[in-house]
């Protein structure tokens, strides 16, 4: 398969999952991706002003998992693009839509790509990701499922 730009997000080698403090997903996330953490590929830390200030990245990852709501992951892309991290993955709040233009317009100055906010996230069985928040994965097979909606993933899958 020719890489392409986004091959990384579908396919990582390493995951980093950046969590706002106490937030609500961490516990679930921590689970998805068990198996990911006992081999070193994917490691969870804390969004603080240390972690935020640091000159490089905990990990040299391919993706980064956002747990934070809109507000906040505005604040982390001037890492991101610091650190040369520019595949997210937001699962956060995304009721404000004001919020939510702004995020965006400031990805795209960022460099960063975002699938989210609000986002459920993205299961691939075959290589035992389960970077989501759908909880069980599906039995590895040859059908791809994409969907705008949660609820509709949610309840297919």
């Amino acid at each position: 398969m020719d890489k392409h730009a986004l091959t990384p997000f579908f396919d990582p080698a390493r995951i980093w999952v950046l969590h706002a403090p106490g937030h609500a997903d961490l516990a679930l996330a921590r689970s998805q991706l068990a198996p990911w953490l006992a081999d070193g590929r994917a490691r969870f830390d804390e969004l603080t002003l240390a972690t935020l200030a640091a000159e490089a990245p905990a990990i040299r990852a391919d993706v980064v998992w956002l747990l934070a709501d809109v507000s906040i992951a505005r604040g982390v892309l001037p890492a991101l693009q610091r650190w040369h991290l520019k595949l997210v993955l937001l699962s956060g709040d995304a009721s404000d839509m004001g919020e939510v233009d702004r995020l965006v317009q400031a990805a795209r100055g960022f460099g960063v790509r975002i699938l989210g906010p609000g986002a459920l996230g993205l299961q691939r069985p075959a290589r035992q990701l389960n970077m989501s928040l759908l909880g069980t994965m599906p039995p590895a097979g040859g059908v791809a499922f994409v969907a705008q909606s949660g609820s509709l993933a949610a309840s297919t899958v």
